[in-house]
């Protein structure tokens, strides 16, 4: 990750994407997201709450998470593993993006 994760993160998505948007174009992020837990994948909520920051001060709000069902492995999803409660911890991370 480098001794200055995540705060060098920004700078990296600027160089490779974000300019597009800066320059007039429609972006929208693919799909993005990991199990919101940094035991299972140390860095996680770290890179998440850097990409969610990172999307609202540069206006690039619209996205698609990955996934939907919580039961997907290492990757989760907004659902937990039952496919009907939310992950309260999920939904609070992307709450800045749902914003009107």
């Amino acid at each position: 990750h480098g001794a200055d994760y995540p705060q060098n993160l920004p700078k990296i998505w600027q160089a490779h994407f974000a300019h597009l948007h800066s320059a007039g174009y429609a972006v929208i992020t693919g799909e993005f997201g990991s199990r919101y837990d940094n035991e299972e994948i140390p860095g996680s909520v770290a890179w998440q709450d850097a990409w969610i920051a990172f999307m609202v001060a540069t206006g690039q709000t619209d996205f698609f998470y990955w996934a939907l069902n919580g039961n997907t492995g290492q990757i989760a999803g907004i659902l937990q593993d039952d496919w009907l409660t939310p992950d309260p911890k999920v939904m609070a991370a992307l709450s800045p993006l749902l914003k009107e």
